[in-house]
């Protein structure tokens, strides 16, 4: 206590912004999170009391702090109760820390994250916005209201922030000549959100035919290497094309390409309405408008540049051809919606089986994709070699359970090949052991109950072997335990609107209480004027109540 104190003050007093990062470890300890707790509180209390801190064993004189002690203090103390599921504090300290200085980015950053986690996405962006004007140097910013701009569905807003700090020109193809893969992840994740599932294949499969350029690049380095004879680097060029798809970004865009496919497969019609998909009716007149303008000047560009051929200047002629080669001829991904879903599913599955073996999450993706295509010996192949990585986790024992479930009632359907394999399928000791898999899913519920993630999936395991929906609604409702954030109760959202209607609107209502910034459990928050202070918005409710 005594040595978090000293190195506290030290550091407040040199106003370093990553001391919330230096605490972090303190974190993973339930004891040591009561009692930084109890120092923080005591220590704001004397800071605005006094403008000092409470005398201790190392400065038995206390002394008056500077100003700006007091605002790191705030800043501190905001990111700690983010950290502990206190948003509304969190808000309140750092809101006071924006009007002792407002000048300060730090803070809007700091704003931003708190509403980021807690899923309200409009005022994360309109923070992180803020904080870029104060900045316009600074491409990070510029990077991170991007990022933020796009989480929130704003699409053209991001555009015209991005190409800030690009070349003249033709801006936004630059990032695609740059071979900019947070730009093409996340501008693709925005186009899913709604469902506009051509224009986001066209950004995704763009990172992997960048990573596909990266391998073609070395040809280039071979020669040198061996005529300068730098052997070394020539050796870890050779290395690191083995493993080039083992980065993080081709991890992400696979990831998303699958989930994009998978959801064309299950709904062939959004194919057809992908174009206009997510519009009100405005913004597909305006759609339409500005698509049918743009046909209108590439018919007159074309009679231009047939006009020029055949008055004999060939010089127009050339450069309209160029034109016309570097144009792409699928701009919004229509070509890629033709394609079989499951078989590009399936292309891409290879492609992480291959380069990402280690990663949960690519036999999670492989079992999908395989499941709908009726695959068994693919299904078991990707639920060992994931029990392998971790047999607990919460993204595996569903997808058991639900193998085991289809197996046992027929659901699957066999192929002859298939037929031979089932009875020892139904007894697989490396999956089951020697255990049912009813009494797999009965030992896993009883051993997470304060796991929430673990103790939904059991619930969802529940349902895969014949439970009825209404005997497991009240377990997924259940918002105690550990691992309960706002992305666990959109998937548990989700869930529940699968199982039970009612029960999915109960849980609803129970998250406007634990999660009190997130616009998707509190629409009124979309409203402009408690934008930047729904606290007060809670606060007055409480009193009507």
């Amino acid at each position: 206590m005594a040595a978090a104190d000293s190195y506290i003050r030290r550091k407040l007093r040199s106003g370093i912004p990553s001391l919330y990062s230096d605490l972090l470890p303190l974190y993973k300890n339930p004891d040591k999170v009561a009692l930084l707790s109890q120092l923080l509180e005591s220590m704001v209390a004397s800071l605005e009391a006094k403008n000092e801190f409470a005398a201790s064993e190392e400065e038995p004189s206390p002394k008056v702090e500077s100003p700006m002690v007091i605002m790191w203090m705030w800043k501190l103390l905001a990111n700690h109760y983010e950290r502990t599921g206190e948003p509304l504090k969190a808000i309140e300290f750092v809101n006071k820390a924006i009007t002792h200085t407002p000048s300060c980015v730090e803070l809007y950053l700091c704003k931003g994250r708190i509403y980021k986690h807690h899923g309200n996405t409009k005022a994360a962006a309109e923070c992180l916005e803020k904080a870029r004007t104060m900045d316009l140097a600074d491409r990070y910013l510029n990077t991170r209201s991007t990022v933020y701009l796009l989480r929130n569905g704003e699409m053209e807003k991001a555009e015209k922030t991005v190409v800030l700090f690009t070349k003249e020109g033709d801006q936004v193809s630059n990032l695609n000549e740059m071979q900019c893969m947070w730009w093409a992840i996340e501008c693709g994740k925005a186009y899913m959100k709604k469902k506009q599932y051509g224009q986001a294949l066209k950004k995704l499969t763009s990172v992997e035919k960048y990573f596909t350029d990266f391998n073609e690049d070395q040809f280039d380095f071979h020669s040198y290497c061996l005529r300068k004879m730098t052997l070394r680097s020539y050796y870890a060029m050779l290395m690191n094309s083995e493993k080039i798809r083992n980065n993080k970004n081709f991890l992400k865009a696979a990831e998303a390409v699958v989930k994009c496919y998978l959801a064309i497969h299950e709904s062939p019609q959004a194919a057809n309405d992908d174009e206009y998909a997510g519009m009100d009716e405005k913004e597909k007149k305006k759609a339409k408008a500005k698509k049918a303008k743009a046909d209108a000047r590439k018919k007159e560009e074309e009679k231009k540049a047939a006009t020029a051929g055949k008055k004999g200047d060939k010089k127009p002629e050339a450069k309209a051809e160029k034109k016309k080669k570097d144009e792409d001829d699928d701009p919004n991904g229509s070509k890629l919606l033709q394609k079989n879903p499951l078989e590009e599913c399936l292309r891409y599955v290879d492609l992480l089986q291959k380069y990402q073996p280690l990663s949960l999450l690519t036999h999670c993706l492989a079992y999908d994709v395989y499941s709908k295509m009726e695959r068994p010996l693919g299904m078991v192949k990707a639920l060992r070699n994931a029990a392998k990585i971790d047999k607990n986790a919460a993204e595996l024992h569903p997808r058991l359970c639900d193998f085991y479930g289809r197996l046992g009632s027929g659901a699957l359907k066999l192929s002859a090949i298939g037929k031979v394999v089932v009875d020892e399928l139904s007894t697989d000791t490396e999956l089951l052991g020697k255990q049912t898999i009813q009494d797999i899913n009965k030992a896993y519920v009883a051993a997470n109950t304060t796991d929430a993630p673990r103790r939904a999936a059991g619930a969802m395991g529940m349902v895969s072997l014949g439970a009825k929906p209404a005997a497991v609604v009240g377990t997924l409702s259940d918002l105690s335990g550990d691992g309960v954030t706002v992305a666990h109760a959109y998937e548990v959202m989700a869930m529940l609107e699968g199982l039970d209607k009612a029960g999915a609107a109960k849980f609803k209502e129970a998250c406007a209480g634990k999660f009190p910034l997130s616009t998707e459990f509190n629409p009124k928050l979309l409203d402009e004027e408690q934008l930047f202070a729904p606290e007060m918005f809670y606060r007055d409710r409480e009193i009507e109540g």
